[in-house]
């Protein structure tokens, strides 16, 4: 194809160990159809694997943006870019060989829109999900767009001239950046979905490492739920909406189907009420959970979870004893029968200890209420082992999941169900000290439940240094906004021994 001085896409992918699919999303793009001059940018996020050198084999242009976050990549991408149109998708795409030939089309067909985008499915998942996401598709095409009017970051085009009078993506912004995005583009021109630029990426921001194909389609459902209560919530900050969206493409349904779609569609809402319920720490849905104490004083609980993990909870201890805090650690059995002498200090120092399973299961909230009870009962033993006769009535759940049944089986034998209201991915090796701090600290009100991570799971030697750095900034966010971290005997008024 013949080159011009300024190419008429600039395709920005940005990426943190992208390693598994890279090469995937890539050659894909270098498949396109499209007779016109476009490039591709890469924007390496500060991964650590093999990303980088797989770009290397392309030809890509590499951007380095050292600042972790999505917006920042974006931000970056979008600067070093020559093309007349911005578009964006992720590392972990595939997108159809006709794709940037639609988009061109599209932008053709409405010269005065803003931006333009389309519809996503996965290509890794089972066959619940894909049947969920074409009612989705639907749904969201046919319904939802015209009161959410967002296009989604994975698969968007944005003329040049309104991504820079819009003032671009926000680089404090890392989850809805692109609804953020498409409201000030809103008052540029109109936003167009077209339902003919499908694109397929890949489900694994929305699974465990080994969710059975049940839970994926569990995981499937809340994701979508809380996704659309967040859209509708961003979109009715902004008033004003001055272009009409636009919604075009062929269906995706036939009149044959589309009853059964729509059932289909609105019986996985209702089921993903219930899966909220089941998965979010916030949720209320069943009732008879505590994930914040009272709000009349400005006291905090800082609760660790999965340990005692050896050295990390060692350092952990040392920091709070620095700084005179007591904190709540919720312990699995296994580790309190392995680390006794930490479950002492923890006593010794303070602190109060609570109960977080024998073995940290995943689905023990789907067992049936005697292997909970067996297995909260074993840990309960475990634990008086290590300490020294306490019996702990504070129990956290592995993963925070829970059912009905298990909160009635364990308030039968005078537990209290123990949540959060603030938290993040502490256990996550990508997140840095600094933005573990500043998630918590973003999160601080009276009465919070802080939920970390002293352990992860039943694993050995897995690294906790990135939360270590993080906890002194955390402590002193604390102290600094007013708040006095407290046990959770304290903040919700309990006792949190049995007699």
């Amino acid at each position: 194809m013949k080159k011009k001085s300024n190419p008429r896409f600039s395709i920005i992918i940005p990426v943190l160990n992208e390693e598994r699919f890279l090469a995937r999303c890539l050659l894909s793009l270098q498949q396109q159809d499209y007779a016109g001059f476009y490039e591709i940018i890469v924007v390496d996020n500060g991964s650590n694997d093999r990303t980088v050198e797989i770009a290397k084999q392309f030809n890509v242009k590499i951007v380095q943006e050292s600042q972790r976050g999505v917006s920042r990549a974006l931000i970056t991408g979008c600067l070093r870019a020559k093309g007349e149109v911005l578009v964006f998708t992720d590392g972990d795409t595939c997108l159809p060989n006709h794709w940037l030939r639609s988009i061109d089309l599209v932008l053709t067909e409405h010269p005065n829109a803003s931006a333009v985008g389309g519809p996503y499915t996965f290509y890794d998942t089972n066959i619940l999900i894909r049947l969920v996401t074409r009612g989705i598709i639907y749904l969201y095409a046919t319904f939802l767009f015209r009161f959410i009017k967002s296009l989604p970051c994975a698969n968007m085009a944005v003329r040049r001239n309104c991504y820079f009078r819009s003032g671009g993506f926000d680089p404090a912004i890392n989850w809805g950046q692109d609804i953020n995005l498409s409201r000030r583009l809103s008052k540029l021109g109109p936003l167009v979905f077209d339902k003919r630029l499908l694109i397929k990426t890949s489900f694994r921001r929305y699974r465990g490492n080994h969710l059975n194909p049940l839970m994926q389609f569990f995981h499937g459902l809340k994701e979508f739920i809380i996704q659309i209560s967040r859209l509708v919530r961003m979109s009715r900050t902004n008033k004003i909406f001055p272009a009409r969206p636009v919604i075009r493409g062929p269906n995706f349904v036939t009149p044959l189907n589309k009853t059964l779609v729509s059932l289909f569609t609105f019986v996985g809402l209702v089921l993903s009420i219930l899966i909220y319920g089941f998965i979010s720490p916030a949720s209320q849905v069943f009732g008879g959970v505590v994930n914040h104490g009272f709000s009349n004083k400005k006291y905090v609980a800082l609760t660790f979870d999965d340990g005692p993990y050896g050295d990390a909870t060692s350092k952990i201890l040392d920091i709070l004893k620095s700084k005179n805090v007591k904190a709540t650690f919720f312990l699995i059995g296994q580790n309190a029968l392995k680390y006794p002498d930490l479950v002492q200090r923890e006593i010794k120092e303070g602190h109060l200890i609570g109960n977080h399973s024998f073995d940290h299961s995943r689905f023990l909230s789907v067992e049936p209420p005697k292997r909970v009870v067996a297995n909260v009962l074993l840990a309960d033993k475990a634990i008086a082992q290590a300490s020294g006769g306490l019996h702990p009535r504070y129990f956290r759940p592995p993963y925070g999941l829970k059912s009905p049944l298990m909160i009635k089986a364990l308030k039968r034998l005078g537990y209290e169900i123990i949540l959060w209201n603030d938290a993040t991915d502490d256990y996550d090796n990508d997140q840095s000290a600094e933005a573990i701090a500043a998630h918590i600290t973003k999160l601080l009100k009276p009465g919070a439940i802080i939920d970390l991570h002293d352990g992860r799971d039943t694993k050995a030697n897995y690294p906790r240094d990135n939360l270590i750095k993080a906890l002194p900034i955390i402590l002193e966010a604390i102290t600094k906004n007013g708040y006095t971290p407290v046990t959770l005997d304290v903040l919700l008024g309990t006792r949190p021994y049995s007699q």
